[in-house]
């Protein structure tokens, strides 16, 4: 994937993150202001709707965790999500992920489309600014607890924490989304900065 591409999924995420009139963690995809008819439902409510057995819609496999079903003229998308998979933090990266293609606008899927989808996503969820705000200030906090508050798995934290620079904010969509979100922000590393007391 050219560096190119990853910055334009970097400064997709951040200018959808800059839209929002209000905007708090974890980021939730279903909820945020795209400008777009977009609708969400699960595979198994979709296909209850549209009277097709699940076994069928979900024997493909990249349906597994979700996809994406658009109109000819792209003037409205439905976004679907497997519902038997219980996790949280999976399913908002799925739900991330599928924004990322409308957002990107993928017209197939192929191996580089769904990396970048996967970049859309964990920007979305993780902005590095944030996390290069918290690394400044708290430079080894342990990393479960920002769990909690991004919403996403200890794996996505853990590979985006790597990729947050110390160097500070890189472009002007990351201080402003800063300048959106710091007191939030301030709030976390409060408690993150507290020691942390194993019971006895």
């Amino acid at each position: 994937m050219l560096k190119s591409d990853w910055n334009f999924c970097k400064e997709k995420a951040l200018q959808l993150l800059l839209k929002q009139e209000s905007l708090s963690f974890p980021v939730e995809p279903q909820r945020l202001n795209t400008g777009l008819s977009i609708y969400f439902d699960s595979i198994q409510g979709y296909c209850h709707t549209v009277g097709l057995p699940v076994s069928v819609f979900c024997n493909v496999q990249m349906l597994q965790d979700g996809c994406t079903i658009f109109s000819k003229d792209h003037s409205f998308y439905l976004i679907l999500y497997n519902e038997w998979d219980k996790s949280q933090y999976r399913r908002r990266f799925t739900l991330a992920h599928e924004l990322g293609h409308i957002l990107l606008s993928h017209c197939n899927d192929n191996a580089n489309s769904e990396k970048l989808a996967n970049q859309f996503a964990s920007h979305l969820l993780l902005p590095r600014a944030a996390l290069s705000y918290i690394k400044q200030r708290v430079p080894f906090p342990v990393l479960t607890q920002l769990v909690p508050f991004f919403g996403v798995s200890v794996t996505a934290l853990h590979y985006a924490w790597k990729d947050a620079s110390l160097s500070g904010l890189s472009s002007p969509y990351e201080i402003q989304l800063i300048q959106k979100i710091h007191s939030s922000l301030d709030t976390l590393i409060s408690h993150l900065s507290e020691p942390i007391v194993s019971p006895d």
